[in-house]
C-alpha cells in the first residue's frame, strides 16, 4: 500500500511539473550575445517568422527569414552602436536591442552585406 501511495504522489508531482513548463514556453529565446553576436532559440511554431535587423536611425540593413529552431546574428563587421532586431510572425512580434561596442576591424565594409542570418 505504501508503495501505491508513494508512485502515486510522484506522477502526480511529475504531471503538474509538465503541465508548468508548457503554459510558459516563451516564442524567443536569447541565448548569448557575446563576441559580436546575438544568438537565439525560436519555438517550432515562430520558425518562419520575418527578421529585420535596424540601424540606430531606423533604416533596414537586413531582412531574412528564420529557418531554423536556432540562428545568429552576426554584427562582426558592423561599426559600433544600437541596432534593433525585430522578429515578426501573423500577429506575434518580438524586439530586441543589440550593443555593439568593439571596433569593426574592416571600417570600409558595406553594412548592408556584412550582416548574415546563420
Amino acid at each position: 500500500m505504501k508503495k501505491t501511495t508513494l508512485l502515486f504522489a510522484m506522477v502526480l508531482i511529475a504531471s503538474s511539473a509538465f503541465a508548468g513548463h508548457s503554459t510558459g514556453k516563451q516564442s524567443v529565446e536569447i541565448i548569448s550575445t557575446k563576441r559580436d553576436i546575438f544568438y537565439f532559440k525560436v519555438s517550432h511554431e515562430f520558425s518562419g517568422a520575418t527578421v529585420e535587423v535596424l540601424a540606430a536611425d531606423g533604416s533596414i540593413l537586413m531582412t531574412d527569414t528564420v529557418h531554423h529552431t536556432k540562428s545568429l546574428i552576426d554584427f562582426y563587421f558592423e561599426l559600433p552602436g544600437l541596432y534593433t532586431i525585430r522578429m515578426t510572425k501573423g500577429g506575434q512580434q518580438w524586439v530586441f536591442t543589440y550593443e555593439k561596442v568593439s571596433e569593426s576591424p574592416f571600417l570600409e565594409v558595406d553594412t548592408k552585406e556584412a550582416l548574415t542570418l546563420n
